[in-house]
């Protein structure tokens, strides 16, 4: 979850810019076992971003599962926070 909230906030300028900041808060909460062998998806979108902080969420999804909630069940879920380096987004100067 930390890699891939890490790598969309840094995907918040509209290009990918790696390294153009840091991770500073993951929560994640654990819904549903996750049976051995399964194929899972992850996805990850931005919420909101204020000033340098952009915050995140992330969704660790069973796509091909009958529960529909979020396009399929969910198996863990997680918010964060990345703060960019100033002069990533125009006006963090």
């Amino acid at each position: 979850m930390d890699d891939i909230i890490g790598w969309t906030g840094f995907c918040a300028s509209g290009k990918c810019l790696p390294w153009s900041g840091f991770t500073v808060q993951i929560n994640t909460k654990l819904c549903k076992p996750i049976p051995v062998d399964k194929v899972l998806k992850i996805t990850c979108f931005i919420e909101k971003v204020e000033s340098r902080k952009v915050f995140l969420k992330a969704l660790l999804i069973d796509p091909v599962s009958s529960d529909k909630k979020d396009g399929g069940a969910v198996h863990a879920e997680s918010d964060g926070i990345v703060i960019l380096n100033r002069g990533v987004l125009p006006g963090t100067d």
